[in-house]
C-alpha cells in the first residue's frame, strides 16, 4: 500500500469478504434456541392498591407471567 486509495480498496474489499460470512453467524443465530437472558421485574409500588392482600398479588403477577 503505498497509497491512501490503495487502502480504501483493500479495506473495501476485505469488508465485502467478510460480509457473506457475518451473514451466515447471524443465520445460525436466529435458528438455534436460545433462552432470552432478559428478565423483567415488577415493583412493589405497584401493588399499593392491593392494600397488602398476598394471594392477589400473586395471583396478579402469575397473569403477567
Amino acid at each position: 500500500m503505498t497509497t491512501r486509495r490503495d487502502f480504501v480498496k483493500l479495506a473495501g474489499a476485505g469488508a465485502l469478504a467478510a460480509w457473506p460470512l457475518s451473514q451466515m453467524q447471524a443465520g445460525t443465530q436466529a435458528n438455534s434456541k436460545v433462552k432470552p437472558t432478559f428478565n423483567i421485574g415488577i415493583a412493589g409500588y405497584s401493588f399499593l392498591a392491593y392494600n397488602n392482600n398476598i394471594e392477589k398479588i400473586i395471583e396478579v403477577m402469575k397473569a403477567v407471567d
